[in-house]
């Protein structure tokens, strides 16, 4: 993957690889072009991996072309693991802060997935529905009825076992919703859907070792409020604004909380995508484009990007 980027630009590439490893003290730079595949997709490196390659391109920008975040951009969002990305690009994070941050969250999200499933007993991770466009509103409206309701809660012989563990984590657009948590139940919604709901929405199960976004990732929250809310490690103000995935507002206008509190809650929090997308569009004629890379495989989770608006 890095070897196209490497030999076009040597001058930039190779030394900023060279930052990863030393920062991390290890080579990642090396799993992200040797693999094995196996290695790559755990999330303590996937996620270092989506995030070190977005600034990487982000810097070939700048120094190879002359791009200018300040110049040109006027806020930077990203999609989960990618608001780390657009935080960086703004001027709110620095990248090896950023990067330390990111890879030792996703060793807590791995540790938080196992204790989930030895606690539990069930597998974890996450499953895409997605459905017609003018069909979604009734089904986010029915998942959310059988979550909410206290059929989910209580086992009787007529709606089957409970869906205590399933989380609605992520709505990506009009058309997909993500959810979260034990398999085995998120199976089960699904058949409930089903019979009680006639719905049959597409479903894929994600490559994805953890749930994000579920109450289970409590303690990725927990160290992300810790070494976030040390001083100077989140700067303001930066070059330009960043959205938060969990207010869909800039982070410096969020007055409530702090901005770490707000990070930490997107670790266990549901994330509107859509809204957030579809609020700046309606304030912005239109999108610039990619800010960052898109690093990813068919049913891969983190796409690790950010996306900005062009002045």
């Amino acid at each position: 993957m890095l070897g196209p980027w490497r030999e076009a630009f040597p001058r930039i590439v190779t030394p900023f690889l060279e930052e990863v490893d030393e920062t991390l003290k290890l080579s990642l730079s090396r799993v992200i072009e040797e693999g094995p595949h196996r290695t790559l997709t755990e999330t303590s490196n996937a996620q270092p991996a989506i995030f070190a390659t977005s600034i990487m391109i982000l810097r070939i920008l700048e120094q190879e072309f002359g791009f200018s975040v300040s110049d040109r951009i006027q806020v930077t969002l990203g999609h989960s693991l990618g608001e780390y990305a657009a935080l960086c690009a703004s001027g709110h994070l620095s990248f090896k802060d950023a990067l330390l941050i990111v890879r030792k969250r996703a060793e807590v999200f791995e540790s938080a997935a196992k204790t989930a499933k030895q606690k539990y007993g069930d597998d974890v991770g996450m499953v895409a529905l997605l459905c017609e466009v003018h069909h979604f509103d009734i089904l986010l409206n029915d998942v959310r009825g059988f979550l909410a309701s206290d059929a989910s809660r209580n086992s009787t012989p007529d709606n089957g076992p409970p869906l205590p563990h399933v989380v609605i984590a992520n709505i990506n657009s009009s058309n997909q919703v993500v959810l979260a948590g034990s398999l085995p139940q998120i199976k089960g919604l699904l058949a409930r859907l089903a019979d009680f709901g006639g719905h049959d929405p597409r479903s894929v199960v994600l490559k994805e070792a953890c749930p994000f976004h579920h109450p289970f990732m409590q303690p990725a929250a927990d160290f992300t409020r810790k070494h976030l809310s040390r001083e100077g490690v989140v700067t303001f103000p930066g070059l330009v604004p960043c959205i938060s995935n969990v207010t869909a507002r800039p982070f410096e206008y969020v007055f409530r909380d702090p901005c770490y509190i707000h990070l930490a809650n997107g670790c266990i929090g549901r994330v509107n995508n859509y809204k957030i997308l579809s609020l700046e569009a309606q304030q912005k004629p239109s999108f610039g484009g990619t800010l960052s890379s898109t690093w990813t495989r068919k049913g891969k989770y983190d796409a690790g990007l950010a996306l900005a608006l062009e002045r």
